[in-house]
């Protein structure tokens, strides 16, 4: 362990490896990474239809990990969970742009 972490509590030793790590991923990354200029929303100019098959997708996968859950394990639901609350808000997005929503707001 490096000196300096020596007289620092576990709390402190793990904020200054978090910040070591975003140091170096910082130094790592090309120039034009760090541009301010923003990067157009890679699902941007999906329509309707899209976004609603992809929320079909997201509660068949959602169905299946409901399906693996451990009885007693209530932990071993999250992943269902994430994936049931990603698709219910693609389901929303889909609405949104079906009544006319712009994308960009969605």
């Amino acid at each position: 362990m490096p000196s300096l972490l020596v007289n620092k509590s576990l709390p402190e030793q793990a904020d200054y490896a978090a910040w070591r790590i975003c140091k170096a991923y910082t130094l790592l990354l090309p120039k034009t990474a760090m541009a301010t200029q923003p990067q157009p929303y890679p699902g941007g100019n999906a329509s309707a239809e899209q976004v609603f098959r992809l929320a079909e997708e997201y509660r068949t996968a959602a169905n299946a990990l409901a399906k693996i859950a451990r009885p007693g394990v209530p932990l071993s639901r999250a992943p269902f969970r994430l994936i049931a609350i990603h698709a219910i808000e693609l389901y929303l997005n889909a609405l949104l742009l079906i009544e006319g929503e712009k994308p960009c707001k969605v």
